[in-house]
């Protein structure tokens, strides 16, 4: 699999493993009351809307899990006085342009979430896209600590030190740098009624956000179901 994806992400297909797949599986294997999760993936060779060409090919990976969803754990995590922000938080200069859609009104609310400013705003919608910013998590660790991060497999990152890559958060921050900034792609994520859409904005370390909340009658999505969208050149 990887010698295939090798001809089409320029001989970087081993980092869709090593990069994107594994940082999503132990994501959902560290979500709170989590007891199963499922992965798939495909091919798509082309996406239509309106019987006009809108983008192909890429690769789809999928993973599904029934825990809580990530911007409940971090909340949960304040709620008890615990610290979200590892030392590796704010090492990176991040901003994302979030735009908020609730269907029932259809009027959307615009943010800037950066690593600039000091606070966080720990509103669910806000808080799930803060989640991907590095050194954002439940579980801070100190230098040392034991944890289930591979760093010898992810390689080194030109962005974080060596030192900062067990301190917690690093996850989410890695498939995006992977899928978003390295293979030019996209993440989709879902929980309960919010649907969220990530993607680059144009320059590094700059992300546009789409949220867009259901109306309670809609379908809500148990866990949380991240989808990954690579590009294939």
């Amino acid at each position: 699999m990887a010698a295939v994806l090798d001809q089409y992400l320029d001989n970087q297909g081993r980092r869709i493993a090593t990069h994107v797949v594994l940082e999503a599986v132990l994501n959902a294997a560290s979500h709170p009351k989590a007891s199963m999760a499922y992965t798939s993936s495909q091919f798509i060779r082309e996406d239509y809307v309106l019987d006009a060409l809108q983008r192909g090919p890429y690769l789809e990976v999928a993973i599904w899990d029934d825990g809580d969803p990530i911007a409940y754990t971090l909340q949960q995590a304040i709620h008890d006085g615990r610290e979200v922000k590892s030392a590796a938080y704010g090492f990176v200069e991040e901003e994302f342009t979030v735009k908020l859609v609730r269907t029932a009104t259809g009027q959307p609310e615009i943010r800037i979430l950066s690593t600039k400013n000091p606070g966080i705003d720990y509103n669910f919608p806000w808080l799930t896209v803060s989640a991907f910013l590095a050194g954002i998590t439940s579980r801070p660790r100190a230098q040392g600590a034991n944890s289930k991060s591979t760093p010898g497999i992810r390689g080194s990152e030109e962005e974080l030190p060596a030192e900062l890559w067990d301190r917690g958060g690093i996850g989410l921050y890695l498939i995006r740098k992977n899928v978003i900034d390295l293979f030019k792609g996209r993440i989709r994520y879902m929980c309960q009624n919010y649907r969220m859409s990530m993607s680059s904005g144009g320059d590094r370390g700059v992300y546009d956000v789409l949220i867009q909340h259901r109306p309670d009658n809609s379908w809500p999505l148990r866990g949380n179901l991240m989808i990954l969208e690579i590009p294939l050149g």
